[in-house]
């Protein structure tokens, strides 16, 4: 019995630790996202058609693309200047306008670029007015709020908002999405449902959480514009890193090849989530940490990246064990070379956690210059061992290559790290 209340005890104060919480949230995020486009995804190809359908999620991959733009990095500086000005309202509420605008800025531009293109050009020809509808969602992309709450640790009412915008979205899709003739409206109520709850949260931030939307300042706009553009080329080098497997394989490989590959990157990328997820959620606590209570700073890195690789290693264990059953369910059928290629790539999630220590001292200590040197380091790398082992040995080369990238990019981040370290000393 003594037992039980021990276990009860340590489970409930293990819930309730705020780094923990962040991550349930921001996971729930990212499930309600897949779980939403799992149920949508049907439905809408039932009513528009799937030749509608290819263009609407065409028009969605431009805008995703430039979203990254839109997010010009503050995905990372955003959440660790909210951690360390957090108990500082009028440092805070700088910062935050300083963010809400740049963003705004930005999609604003894009918008405006994207627009023009369209109308002087021959670009985007058979699905320009649904792209032109769907760039609401860089507006939406830009008052999104996670970033703020990840540094406050409240995530739980974003996690909130997002499940309810994305309800929203359903419920309209269902009954407003009937013909093909609709199908220009899908990406906008995307974008209009999300950018009404997010600017619903910032209305929320000011009156309830007493932040100030300061005056724009265009001194200050470029100034923090021109602090996050390191930040920015990080996160695109990162993203062709991430994504450039495929596209380097469809110059060797047929279609056959393409399908049985792109089945298993999408498992991996799903369950690369997990060490996405567990950076996003601690590091805000880590640089807050860094800069009021150095003495715990350290600890807290190496817990994490422990329970991070334990958790990491279990995942990637279960799916090697079960790559036959996982990739009959989604294909509905037995695919060697594909089961093949999962046995492979189902360590990524346990050595892109293996380098979590190192991005958290990097990102918390905001040493974009290394962060830059270090993404451009791997992502040659990269490029270059995929190119030559894809062209030699195939798919299973690419596979090959995208396991020796991230062992050599936590090789890379541990040495640049620990130059760092002794150069500070």
């Amino acid at each position: 019995m003594l037992e039980k209340i021990k276990l009860h005890f340590s489970l409930r104060g293990f819930i309730r630790n705020i780094s923990v919480q962040n991550f349930l949230y921001l996971a729930l995020i990212q499930g309600t996202n897949v779980l939403i486009s799992i149920i949508s995804v049907p439905l809408i190809i039932q009513h528009i058609g799937v030749d509608q359908f290819g263009l609407v999620n065409l028009a969605l991959s431009v805008i995703t693309s430039l979203n990254i733009v839109v997010g010009f990095g503050y995905n990372f500086s955003g959440p660790r200047e909210a951690a360390i000005h957090r108990n500082n309202i009028t440092k805070l509420s700088e910062h935050f306008s300083s963010v809400l605008y740049s963003k705004l800025t930005i999609a604003g531009l894009l918008a405006l670029g994207l627009f023009l293109i369209i109308q002087f050009t021959g670009a985007f020809e058979g699905y320009r007015i649904i792209l032109l509808f769907s760039t609401i969602i860089l507006f939406s992309e830009a008052t999104q709020l996670v970033w703020f709450f990840q540094g406050i640790e409240k995530t739980r009412i974003a996690s909130a908002i997002n499940v309810l915008s994305k309800f929203c979205y359903l419920i309209a899709i269902v009954f407003f999405i009937d013909v093909p003739e609709k199908s220009k409206y899908v990406n906008f109520i995307w974008g209009s449902t999300a950018l009404a709850f997010n600017l619903g949260l910032v209305v929320f931030v000011v009156y309830r959480i007493n932040v100030k939307l300061e005056k724009l300042k265009i001194s200050q706009l470029f100034t923090s514009i021109r602090e996050n553009t390191k930040l920015f080329f990080y996160n695109l080098i990162s993203h062709i890193t991430v994504s450039g497997g495929i596209i380097i394989l469809s110059f060797y490989e047929g279609s056959a090849q393409l399908g049985m590959y792109g089945l298993v990157e999408k498992v991996i990328i799903t369950l690369r989530f997990f060490p996405s997820l567990v950076l996003s959620a601690t590091f805000p606590k880590a640089s807050h940490l860094f800069i009021h209570q150095k003495e715990k700073y350290n600890q807290f890195l190496l817990k994490i990246s422990l329970v991070a690789m334990i958790v990491s290693g279990l995942i990637s264990l279960i799916t090697y064990i079960f790559a036959p059953e996982i990739v009959k369910f989604l294909a509905k059928t037995h695919l060697e070379d594909s089961i093949l290629y999962l046995k492979i790539l189902c360590f990524i999630p346990f050595l892109s956690s293996v380098n979590i220590y190192n991005m958290m001292y990097f990102l918390t200590k905001n040493l974009q210059q290394t962060l830059i040197k270090s993404s451009a380091i791997n992502c040659v790398f990269m490029i270059a061992m995929t190119s030559l082992l894809t062209s030699i040995y195939g798919t299973i080369g690419l596979c090959m290559a995208l396991i020796l990238s991230e062992i050599f990019t936590t090789v890379t981040c541990t040495i640049l790290r620990i130059h760092h370290s002794k150069k500070v000393d």
